[in-house]
């Protein structure tokens, strides 16, 4: 009898033997495939990286670089002459109407300002006026 027992344990570890190997091996297949493909992506990225330094080697020698000319002294003093000149033509009477034109706008915003002041100030009193008739104790301060 324990000859037979130790037949049916013998039979029964190969059969949990067989069963790990086999899903071992189907675990290295898909590890296989796994690698086979990142390696398949490794090879087109190195390509690709490739193809853009080839671009960029190319582009950089194949153009030149041009350089922007700053404008020179001559430019820039017959440029300010110009506007000088066209400004004196205008001459002080243009002058002294701008300014009394913005001094007016000035004044007028000033005015408008008081006039807003002086008129929220009324109603003011005027509530306080209301309220003080009505009996409450309202205390002014000044």
């Amino acid at each position: 009898m324990n000859k037979t027992m130790r037949r049916m344990a013998d039979r029964a570890r190969e059969r949990v033997l067989a069963s790990r190997l086999d899903a071992m091996g189907r675990e290295n297949d898909k590890l296989r495939a796994e690698v086979k493909l990142v390696r398949q992506q490794l090879d087109h990225e190195r390509n690709e990286e490739e193809e853009l330094r080839d671009t960029l080697r190319e582009s950089i020698h194949s153009k030149p670089v041009k350089v922007k000319r700053r404008p020179g002294p001559i430019r820039l003093l017959l440029v300010g002459g110009g506007a000088y000149i066209f400004g004196t033509r205008a001459g002080r009477e243009q002058y002294d109407r701008m300014v009394a034109w913005a001094r007016t706008q000035r004044d007028r915003l000033r005015s408008s300002a008081e006039d807003v002041g002086d008129v929220v100030g009324a109603a003011a009193d005027d509530a306080l006026t209301s309220v003080e008739r009505s009996g409450h104790a309202v205390s002014r301060s000044a």
